[in-house]
């Protein structure tokens, strides 16, 4: 945390330095920030799919890093309802400039130097988090709550400070919801209630043995290696 905020100081100095050698015009933020949200599923039902890990959330961080805007990932494993909060990451925007003149050049290039060691930073510490989670999820639960994890998902999403982004779900999942119902003797909810799962994002899903009919489904990979395929070549600069 430390090392974080001193890098953020370092990072404000020279975005004011920044500022002071160009015009307004000169230098602009990216545009088109993104906000992903990843759910792993560690249920017995997976069976032999293939189990993804901390490895698979790396991939998509350096893609986001060459990437450049603005982001922002969730991460929650899909398994007994909790109501505790996703671990989350922000990825800070690279300065992007309109002229070539060297100074200003120089100028931004330690900029964005310093953008991606609090990047990087940054995701060292989400993926830390990400394995603890995984970590304490049992392999071998019984249990799937998919409807809560979506739901929890659009609120995420739906955060007022990410108005303006792209929006994505990520899910490495059998879609098979089955969570406990009451607490004495527990029964089990077995109904995926797609409809009311969110609708205002791309929703792709890997691994996904269940029909798929009026979920608003984006895209179906068999493993989490097509996923990586396809987001490399829509983010990757």
């Amino acid at each position: 945390m430390r090392t974080d905020f001193i890098l953020a100081i370092i990072f404000l100095l020279a975005m004011y330095r920044c500022q002071n050698s160009a015009n307004n015009g000169d230098i602009a933020k990216n545009n088109y920030p993104l906000v992903l949200v990843i759910g792993f599923d560690r249920s017995l039902s997976m069976g032999s799919a293939s189990v993804a890990d901390t490895s698979d959330i790396r991939r998509i961080c350096e893609v986001l890093l060459q990437y450049g805007r603005a982001a922002t990932l969730g991460f929650e494993v899909i398994g007994v309802p909790s109501d505790r909060k996703f671990l989350r990451l922000d990825l800070l925007a690279q300065v992007k400039k309109k002229t070539a003149s060297l100074s200003k050049l120089a100028v931004v290039s330690d900029s964005n130097a310093l953008i991606l060691a609090i990047n990087r930073q940054r995701m060292e510490v989400f993926i830390r988090d990400c394995q603890h989670r995984l970590d304490e999820a049992s392999e071998n639960s019984h249990y799937t709550d998919l409807n809560g994890f979506l739901s929890q998902s659009d609120t995420f999403i739906s955060e007022l400070q990410l108005q303006g982004y792209r929006k994505m779900i990520l899910c490495n999942s059998d879609g098979k919801h089955d969570a406990p119902v009451g607490r004495a003797v527990p029964s089990r909810d077995m109904k995926t209630r797609c409809p009311e799962w969110p609708s205002n994002c791309a929703f792709y899903v890997c691994n996904w043995q269940s029909d798929t009919t009026g979920c608003g489904i984006d895209g179906v990979f068999e493993s989490m290696e097509g996923f990586h395929h396809f987001f490399q070549q829509q983010y990757a600069i």
